[in-house]
C-alpha cells in the first residue's frame, strides 16, 4: 500500500515550519491565494534573557491556529517517545492527509551521510507500507529533494533524539488544508495586517511589524561583536527577502483579480515593491558575501544596519501603498 500526499515547491524557505506550510500549496487554487493574501505579512521578534540574542520570525509562527483553513496537529517529542515508539502515529497522520514535520537525529538517517551529527527537522509526506519506508523531503545543495527512510531508522532516531537546548518546541508538527473553506479573500483582514506591519512597535524585549526589525537593529548595535552575529544578520535578512517575495506575489494576485479596474495606486505600489525587492536583495547578498569570505567583523555592523534600515523604510512604504489600494477596493 502506498500513501503519498501532494507536496509542492515551497514559495519561501525560512525555518522548517514555514517550509512545510508552504509545501502544501499549489499556488493556483483559490485557498492558496487567500492564505498568501491574509497571512505571513507581519514579523515578530523577541529578546529572551536566557538566549541573549533576538529571535526573528513571521508573526504566524506564534499561533498557526489563527490561520483559517489550515489544520494543525502538534505532539510534543516527550509524548511521542513515551507513547508512540513505533511508526503508527505518523502513518495515521499521513492517512488522514497531513504532511508531517518532525525532528530527527541525523546520525540515524543515511540521507545525511555517515558523519552526520546533531538534530534536524524533516518533512514526511508519504509511506510505502509494503517496503516499510517513509517518503520524505529536505534540502540538499540548492534543491528540495525527495529521499526515503526505513521505519526502523526513524524509530531509532526517535529513541535516540535528545535536544535539551532546543529554542523551539520539539515534536511532530503536521498540517493539512481544510478543503471546505472558501477561497474568498477577506480584505478587511489584509488591511488590518498591513496597518500592523507599518507600526514601528518595539521595546527591549519584543517587537512587531517593522518594530521587529528595529529591535534586532538595536540589539546588533549594542552587543559586542561575537561569532553568532553574522548568522543572525543572515537569518533576519533572509526573512526580509522572503517577505519581499510574498509582497510581490500579493501584487500579482491583486493585479490578476482587479487588473481591469485600472487603479492608479497600483502603479505606485509596483514602484515601492521594486524598491523593496532591490533593498532586501542588496542586504541579503551583502551578508552572504561576508559570510562566504569569512570577512564579517565588528566594523561591518553599522554598514549592514544602514542597509537594513533602508529595507525597513521600504516595508513601511509598501505597507502604506497596499493600504491605499485596498481602501479603494473596499
Amino acid at each position: 500500500m502506498l500513501i503519498k500526499n501532494p507536496v509542492f515547491e515551497p514559495l519561501i524557505l525560512t525555518i522548517p515550519d514555514d517550509v512545510i506550510v508552504f509545501s502544501i500549496f499549489s499556488y493556483e487554487n483559490a485557498y492558496s491565494r487567500k492564505f498568501i493574501m491574509e497571512n505571513y505579512i507581519n514579523f515578530y521578534s523577541v529578546n529572551p534573557p536566557h538566549l541573549q540574542e533576538v529571535v526573528f520570525r513571521f508573526e504566524n509562527f506564534m499561533d498557526y491556529e489563527s490561520i483559517h483553513g489550515l489544520e494543525r496537529c502538534f505532539i510534543p517529542m516527550g509524548i511521542v517517545k513515551k507513547y508512540y515508539s513505533d511508526e503508527a502515529i505518523i502513518l495515521q497522520l499521513l492517512k488522514e492527509g497531513y504532511i508531517v514535520n518532525m525532528p530527527v537525529d541525523r546520525s540515524c538517517i543515511s540521507f545525511y551521510g555517515k558523519e552526520a551529527v546533531g538534530t534536524h527537522r524533516i518533512l514526511i509526506f508519504g509511506a510505502n507500507l509494503d517496503k516499510k519506508i517513509f517518503i520524505c523531503k529536505d534540502f540538499k545543495g540548492h534543491g528540495f529533494v525527495e529521499f526515503k527512510i526505513g521505519f526502523s531508522d526513524l524509530i531509532n532516531s526517535t529513541n535516540k533524539f535528545d535536544n535539551p537546548n532546543s529554542r523551539e518546541a520539539n515534536g511532530i508538527l503536521a498540517f493539512r488544508i481544510d478543503r471546505t473553506v472558501s477561497g474568498s479573500i477577506e480584505y478587511a483582514k489584509v488591511l488590518s495586517e498591513f496597518k500592523k506591519l507599518g507600526q514601528d512597535v518595539y521595546d527591549l524585549h519584543s517587537g512587531y511589524g517593522i518594530g521587529a526589525i528595529s529591535l534586532f537593529m538595536q540589539d546588533a548595535l549594542e552587543r559586542k561583536w561575537d561569532s553568532i552575529l553574522c548568522y543572525k544578520f543572515y537569518e533576519v535578512s533572509n526573512y526580509m527577502r522572503e517577505a519581499s517575495k510574498l509582497m510581490i506575489n500579493r501584487y500579482d494576485i491583486m493585479l490578476d483579480i482587479f487588473g481591469d479596474k485600472k487603479i492608479d495606486k497600483m502603479e505606485e505600489l509596483r514602484f515601492v515593491l521594486r524598491e523593496l525587492e532591490a533593498n532586501t536583495n542588496k542586504l541579503f547578498f551583502k551578508v552572504c558575501r561576508l559570510e562566504f569570505r569569512k570577512a564579517f567583523s565588528g566594523i561591518e555592523v553599522k554598514p549592514l544596519i544602514i542597509l537594513m534600515n533602508d529595507c525597513k523604510e521600504s516595508f513601511k512604504k509598501v505597507s502604506g501603498s497596499f493600504c491605499n489600494v485596498i481602501n479603494i477596493l473596499m
